[in-house]
C-alpha cells in the first residue's frame, strides 16, 4: 500500500507541476502579446504623428503662399480702375487655407499634446499673417495711394517662419522619442 500511495502522490505532484508550468507559460505568452501589442500601437501612433506633422507643415506653407499671392495680386492691381475678378478668389483662398491649417492643427493636437502647443502657436501666427495681409490688401484697394504695408506683412511672414521652425524642432524631438 505504501508503494501505491507513493505512486499516487508522485503522479499528483507531476500533474500539478505540469499544470503550474502550463500556467506560467500562458502568463508569459500573455505578457509577450501585450508587449508586442504596445509596440505595434507605438509604431502606429508614431506613423500617424509623422503624417499629421507633414500635413500641418504643408497646410502652413499653403496658407503662407495664399497670403503672399493675395498681397502680390493686390499690389499689381493698384492703379487699375477696377480690381480684377480673380482677386476676390485669391483673397478667399486665404480663408480656405487657414481653415485647412486649423484642421491639421486639431489632428496634431489629438495625436501629440506637447507638439500640439507648438502647432497651435503656428496656427495663431498664420492667422496673424492672414489678418495683416487682408488688412494691407483692403487698405491698398480702398486707397491706391496708401503705402504698400510691405514691412508689416514681411514681419508677419518672419514670425511664421520662426513658429514653423519651433514646431519642426519639437516634432523632431517627439518622433525621436526624446
Amino acid at each position: 500500500m505504501d508503494a501505491g500511495l507513493a505512486a499516487v502522490i508522485a503522479g499528483a505532484a507531476g500533474a500539478g507541476g505540469a499544470a503550474l508550468a502550463a500556467f506560467a507559460t500562458s502568463l508569459g505568452l500573455l505578457r509577450q502579446a501585450k508587449i508586442q501589442g504596445d509596440h505595434v500601437h507605438q509604431q502606429w501612433l508614431r506613423t500617424q504623428q509623422q503624417i499629421a506633422y507633414e500635413e500641418l507643415l504643408t497646410a502652413a506653407d499653403r496658407a503662407e503662399t495664399a497670403c503672399q499671392e493675395a498681397f502680390k495680386a493686390v499690389q499689381s492691381s493698384r492703379g487699375l480702375p477696377e480690381p480684377p475678378q480673380p482677386l476676390r478668389h485669391t483673397l478667399e483662398e486665404i480663408m480656405v487655407q487657414n481653415s485647412a491649417l486649423a484642421s491639421a492643427v486639431h489632428r496634431v493636437t489629438l495625436l501629440s499634446e506637447p507638439v500640439g502647443e507648438c502647432a497651435s502657436r503656428l496656427y495663431d501666427v498664420a492667422l496673424e499673417l492672414a489678418s495683416t495681409t487682408s488688412l494691407a490688401c483692403s487698405e491698398m484697394l480702398a486707397a491706391p495711394d496708401s503705402p504698400a504695408h510691405t514691412d508689416a506683412v514681411l514681419e508677419a511672414r518672419v514670425e511664421l517662419t520662426r513658429a514653423r521652425k519651433a514646431f519642426l524642432e519639437r516634432a523632431r524631438l517627439m518622433l525621436r522619442g526624446a
